[in-house]
């Protein structure tokens, strides 16, 4: 409540300030979800990396007596391409973090 006497002025400022602030606390949860979210994937994402580079070494394992530089070198560029196009679309669904002003 306001004091006795306040102006019409003061009260609308006041009533601002705290729609204001209500406005950041949900953009605050918003960023924090997206936040949590983006983690998330990037951990998902290094998750199925390891995973692919356990099966390349693997792979190369067994064609070490037969070795194939290559077959090797196409492997590697294929592992290349499949990690920069997926940190591509995790890149792309980080929305640019506004600016405070």
């Amino acid at each position: 409540g306001g004091a006795a006497g306040a102006s019409a002025s003061e009260i609308c400022s006041c009533a601002w300030m705290h729609a204001e602030a209500d406005a950041l606390r949900a953009e605050s949860r918003a960023l924090a979800d997206r936040h949590r979210q983006l983690c998330s994937d990037l951990h998902a994402l290094a998750s199925e990396t390891r995973q692919r580079l356990r099966q390349a070494a693997s792979a190369s394992s067994t064609r070490c007596s037969n070795f194939d530089g290559a077959a090797s070198l196409e492997e590697g560029a294929r592992l290349g391409r499949w990690l920069l196009d997926a940190v591509s679309r995790v890149a792309s669904q980080a929305s640019p973090v506004p600016r405070v002003t």
